[in-house]
């Protein structure tokens, strides 16, 4: 029977190259020979977004992998993450991919037997999408799903699901959360705002937890922002900066989305820190506040969030810098020159006379002889995987006022 159908299928593909030739479920094969499927090819309501009814799946043949018209196919940008042990981190990343591939699921989801850390576009409600989640694992059962403030487009067109041995490189040599898990006291938004407008420059601490390269966009005024490219050197940096306040300060620490204020808050509270409290939902779920609230908003400029729109507005101000001429800018970008990649911030004038490069002569070189095709080369969903450094931040910087106000060296 199966090489009936495959003879068939090839004859079908002589004539419409558009016919798949695999056969890689039931379902697929039900849409190929045109009949109409059986209750099998329907999939459980658990599966189909909130406004799609049952109604709509028979009329329509939607199934899971297929997708249901526009009008009726929503979709939400939203981040979540699980900082506890994962058992079996391989079966789940299998079990994910199997739900998530029919459903239209896009992102990014990274599973260690520390947690899960997830980045998604997802054609469901929040909502439906956490009840899904819970019919899979019970680990998901008090997830968190952070919704984002922007949903002016899709964030991702791939999906992704990778097992790794950590969900953030920390340099510590465990790889599962030690028992008992600690963490930092969760501030809602609400909370944190409050708790920023009562701080006391004495005693309270404000650390950003991102890189540099997300701080230099935007920032939560009067916080302390290290100068690293990654969370494993802000590990040692933070440690440093805050060492001998364990039991005098109370340290607030706040990131994109959360999780790594989760290893964060551990590691401090790990040293003897008394008092540690942590943004909950982050400067996402900061953002969303103050726009449903109508309130100023205590972060300034822009958030960096890892997917195809490198980008949410919190609020208007331009505080990033050119990394050509140092005047405002706020934009990140990728040297046109694939080869070189670094991720860049420029003003329009430096965009147009450094070619949309990083200003090195070889990537202009490249640029005005065509031997670059950056956006050949570069797959949808690619990310940066080098970064320029900034010449207006102190790379060497190592006491708390270096760090917080880095000196310029753009004359």
């Amino acid at each position: 029977a199966r090489a009936c159908i495959m003879q068939h299928l090839r004859l079908a593909r002589t004539f419409c190259r558009a016919i798949p030739l695999r056969v890689c479920a039931h379902v697929n094969l039900a849409r190929v020979l045109c009949v109409r499927r059986p209750s099998w090819a329907v999939p459980r309501a658990s599966l189909i977004p909130d406004n799609v009814t049952m109604k709509h799946v028979h009329a329509r043949n939607y199934c899971s992998t297929s997708h249901p018209p526009a009008a009726h196919r929503p979709f939400y940008n939203i981040s979540f993450y699980l900082y506890d042990h994962v058992v079996h981190p391989v079966h789940l990343q299998s079990t994910l991919h199997s739900a998530w591939e029919g459903m239209g699921v896009k992102g990014r989801c990274y599973i260690a037997r520390e947690g899960i850390n997830a980045q998604m576009t997802i054609p469901m409600t929040p909502s439906a999408f956490t009840q899904h989640l819970c019919t899979i694992s019970s680990i998901f059962n008090s997830l968190f799903v952070n919704e984002s403030p922007d949903q002016s487009g899709p964030a991702f067109s791939t999906l992704k699901i990778k097992h790794r041995d950590k969900i953030l490189a920390d340099g510590e040599g465990l790889s599962v959360p030690p028992a008992p898990l600690m963490r930092g006291q969760y501030l809602p938004p609400d909370q944190w705002h409050a708790a920023l407008d009562a701080a006391d420059k004495k005693d309270t601490i404000i650390v950003d937890v991102r890189n540099n390269y997300e701080s230099e966009l935007g920032y939560f005024e009067g916080a302390i922002r290290p100068n690293v490219d990654t969370f494993r050197d802000s590990v040692g940096a933070i440690k440093t900066i805050l060492a001998g306040k364990e039991d005098s300060h109370k340290v607030l620490l706040y990131c994109t989305g959360g999780i790594r204020c989760e290893k964060m808050s551990h590691l401090l509270l790990s040293e003897g820190f008394k008092d540690v409290h942590q943004l909950k939902g982050g400067i996402v779920a900061y953002s969303r506040h103050v726009k449903a609230k109508g309130i100023p908003s205590k972060f300034k400029g822009k958030n960096f969030v890892f997917d195809e729109r490198m980008i949410e507005e919190v609020t208007k101000d331009a505080v990033g810098r050119c990394h050509l001429c140092g005047t405002g800018a706020d934009v990140p970008s990728n040297c046109k020159n694939s080869v070189c990649n670094a991720l860049i911030v420029l003003c329009p004038k430096c965009t147009e006379s450094a070619l949309s490069t990083c200003g090195q002569e070889h990537c202009l070189r490249a640029v005005r002889d065509g031997q670059t095709k950056a956006t050949l080369h570069q797959p949808p969903g690619a990310y940066p995987t080098k970064f320029m450094r900034r010449p207006h931040i102190k790379s060497d910087a190592s006491t708390l006022d270096e760090i917080q106000h880095p000196k310029s060296d753009v004359k």
